[in-house]
């Protein structure tokens, strides 16, 4: 399955607090989860942003792949080589091959023509490959 979550915010940075609320709904439902990002900057705006979005609690998280099996999210522009990850947050321009263990791909549509157009690239590749699409508009 594959959720595509539109946004009224035009880029990444803009839209951290939003991605983060993601995160921790799939870290509530006990997932093993992979953000994956498009370069270090975003790497460490996400992990700086778990720590802090909210005042009453942190997300435990790490962006070090020596450490991937002791924590539930792993945060990096690089993928690991072989995880169970059942959550994949995406948020590069590249599509993801779901394996066996992944129950969920999560994709973000910025608000933005060139995001636009991509998003619905990526959105016909998924449906080639029969895989089931929700959109849901934030």
């Amino acid at each position: 399955m594959i959720n595509f979550y539109v946004l009224s915010y035009d880029n990444i940075s803009s839209s951290l607090k939003t991605i983060c609320k993601i995160i921790e709904k799939a870290f509530t439902n006990q997932h093993k989860i992979f953000v994956y990002c498009p370069n270090q900057h975003i790497t460490n705006d996400i992990d700086h942003t778990l720590w802090t979005f909210k005042e009453e609690s942190f997300i435990g998280h790490t962006t070090s792949d020596t450490k991937i099996p002791h924590s539930p999210i792993y945060i990096n522009h690089l993928i690991p080589s072989a995880e169970n990850f059942t959550v994949i947050i995406n948020l590069t321009d590249n599509n993801i091959e779901p394996n066996q263990y992944t129950k969920k791909i999560v994709e973000f549509v910025y608000n933005d023509n060139m995001h636009k157009e991509l998003s619905r690239k990526k959105f016909e590749i998924y449906k080639n490959k029969n895989i089931k699409l929700t959109t849901y508009k934030i």
